[in-house]
Order: structure tokens, then C-alpha cells, then sequence
């Protein structure tokens, strides 16, 4: 599910994010926090993939959309879009491993994992289905260590 980066929308910035005591907490753990982009390698080829969120404005609150633009030989592919429509403003993207996370509010950790399915050229929701069943928690699978592009 691959497509370009649409009219009215531009990369979030820093400067779109709502200042919060847990953000400044992170920016202090991490130094260079920057709420809206993260690497990582999400389709575990051994190469650097980054995610990317993108704001627009369709409404009084702005709007974020969230792609995945993964490594190849050549650079970097178009994005993949994981989610659209979030209001993001309050949160941030992170990486544990191949896992995408996109945290809707820090305050409240309110967060989706998101995890690539190659078989099915798209990402899936890590935790979609488990609540309540008699199913394990996902783990992420042990994998080689690659190089980063």
C-alpha cells in the first residue's frame, strides 16, 4: 500500500508537537529527540529504514499521517503508509526493534505497534485481536544482525 506524499501535507517538525512534562523527559533521556522521525530497520533486511509522520490540516486540530520508507541499493523507496488521520500532536513515533510504535498522547502512553508482514505488503497491528484471547503476547523473532545501508 505504497503511495506518494499528497498535496497539502508536509513533514511534522518539531515545532508541531504539544509541550508536555513526559516530553521533556524524553528529550532529556534521548538528547536529539526528535517526535516525528525514527530508524530502524522495519522489515528486517539489514538495511536503515526510517519512519516519517506528516501533518495537514483538514480540521481545527491538525492531522498527522505516519509512512515508512524503507532502505534499498538505490536509496529509499516511496512510503509506505502505516496510519492516517491520527491526532499526534501529543505524541511521537519510536522503534523497539522492528516495531514500529506510534504513541498518540506521551502523557497517557496510548500507543499502537505496528509490525511489517512482507507476505501481505503491509504493516499489521502487533496487538490487533490478542485482548481477551488465549493467545501469547507477539515477540519479536530472533534475527540476524545486518548491515545498514
Amino acid at each position: 500500500m505504497s503511495a506518494s506524499i499528497g498535496s497539502g501535507q508536509r513533514p511534522a517538525t518539531d515545532d508541531d508537537a504539544v509541550d508536555s512534562e513526559s516530553r521533556e523527559d524524553l528529550r532529556v533521556l534521548y538528547g536529539d529527540y526528535r517526535p516525528y522521525f525514527v530508524r530502524g530497520d522495519f522489515d528486517s533486511d539489514g538495511r536503515l529504514d526510517f519512519a516519517q509522520a506528516y501533518v495537514r490540516r483538514d480540521g481545527p486540530e491538525p492531522l498527522f499521517d505516519v509512512a515508512v520508507f524503507f532502505g534499498s541499493a538505490e536509496g529509499f523507496t516511496a512510503p509506505v503508509w502505516v496510519e492516517r488521520g491520527l491526532l499526534l500532536s501529543e505524541g511521537d513515533l519510536t522503534v523497539d526493534r522492528s516495531v514500529l510504535i506510534v504513541t498518540e498522547d506521551v502523557e497517557r502512553d496510548v500507543f499502537r505497534r505496528w509490525r511489517w508482514q512482507a507476505s501481505e505488503g503491509r504493516f499489521l497491528d502487533v496487538d490487533a485481536g490478542s485482548e481477551g484471547d488465549d493467545v501469547e503476547p507477539w515477540t519479536e523473532p530472533d534475527s540476524r544482525l545486518g548491515k545498514t545501508a
